[in-house]
């Protein structure tokens, strides 16, 4: 049954990596769009308008519909890529919730007293015992690599316990010395 999921899952990232890559495949190209619209625009902006339009007013008027419609089809194209980045970034924050919930039901079924304060527990003993830093750990979604994290706490803190135990059992305990007193009774002879 594990194993299943974990197909699917493979199967379901491999189909997000395809749109991914389809979907960047065709940002490049419409990013390539407004760079060649700006080449356009720029070779416009060295025209000297105010000679133009004396020495020929109908070509200087043609040229600058032209050029305003370079600007609103550049400014149009950079909406849309504006507009295809915000949903982009929508889409991964909605896939990283999704993952995140999925990891959080299989951590549920598979850890017992699995709660966000255990959850809060193993990134603590992570930053501080294995060196990972919570940005690194806050982009973790894989539930394998959180079993692996609290299996490890579980064996450290199994570890100190019988290190402190260790550590009692070798201490000797301290016997209290007999007080002697001066109202003790005289030993007999």
């Amino acid at each position: 049954q594990e194993v299943a999921e974990q197909r699917r899952a493979l199967e379901t990232q491999q189909q997000q990596l395809v749109q991914q890559a389809q979907a960047q495949q065709e940002y490049l190209q419409e990013a390539a769009k407004v760079v060649a619209l700006d080449d356009q625009i720029k070779q416009f902006e060295q025209v000297d308008w105010t000679a133009l339009s004396q020495q020929d007013p109908a070509k200087a008027q043609q040229l600058w519909m032209t050029f305003s419609q370079l600007k609103d089809n550049r400014a149009a194209m950079l909406g849309q890529l504006q507009q295809k980045e915000q949903q982009k970034a929508l889409e991964a924050q909605q896939n990283l919730a999704k993952q995140s919930e999925q990891s959080n039901a299989v951590l549920a079924r598979d850890i017992k007293g699995w709660s966000p304060e255990l959850a809060g527990k193993l990134r603590d003993f992570a930053v501080d015992n294995l060196v990972f830093s919570a940005q690194e750990l806050g982009q973790v979604t894989d539930a394998r690599i959180v079993k692996l994290l609290h299996r490890a706490y579980v064996g450290d803190q199994l570890v100190a316990k019988q290190m402190g135990a260790a550590t009692q059992a070798t201490t000797p305990q301290a016997k209290p010395v007999p007080t002697v007193g001066a109202n003790a009774p005289a030993g007999k002879d």
